[in-house]
């Protein structure tokens, strides 16, 4: 498999609006009021600063990820990082 490079963006201040997170690394930036969208790709973030309402929301692969681990832990007791225990739940 090919290693993915990401894109470096870097000293820039992001106010409000949709803020893609597959293959960026974002150094020393600023995000206020932002939405990140996050579909499974890599990620990084260097010395940055989130102020105001800064939210994530979920497409592609990462979407379906999140789906599998909702309905696992309804279906078969599988605990969520910070629902309190780390790990499967056993009957």
């Amino acid at each position: 498999m090919a290693e993915m490079t990401m894109v470096p963006v870097e000293g820039r201040p992001f106010s409000g609006g949709l803020v893609p997170l597959d293959n960026m690394q974002y150094v020393r930036c600023r995000f206020e009021n932002v939405m990140f969208v996050y579909s499974g790709g890599p990620w990084d973030f260097v010395d940055c600063q989130f102020v105001g309402a800064c939210g994530l929301t979920l497409n592609g692969s990462a979407n379906w990820t999140d789906l599998l681990l909702k309905r696992m832990a309804k279906e078969f007791g599988l605990l969520l990082p910070g629902s309190g225990s780390p790990g499967w739940k056993t009957n």
